[in-house]
């Protein structure tokens, strides 16, 4: 079983909730937390951030 990601709003904000099997993480041997919670204009920023430097410099990506 792998991880899984689900679409969420909190106070109107979209969000998105990582699960990763507790199973999965101690057998492998991770101290990884059950839930992990991203807000998307967190993920769209650091996108932004890697991706500019790529389109100024002219890059296309495929």
């Amino acid at each position: 079983m792998a991880q899984t990601i689900d679409e969420m709003y909190v106070d109107q904000v979209p969000d998105y909730r990582c699960t990763f099997p507790r199973e999965y993480a101690l057998g492998n041997k991770l101290d990884h937390p059950r839930n992990v919670y991203l807000r998307e204009d967190a993920i769209l920023r650091a996108q932004a951030h890697v991706t500019a430097p790529i389109s100024r410099a002219g890059v296309r990506p495929g």
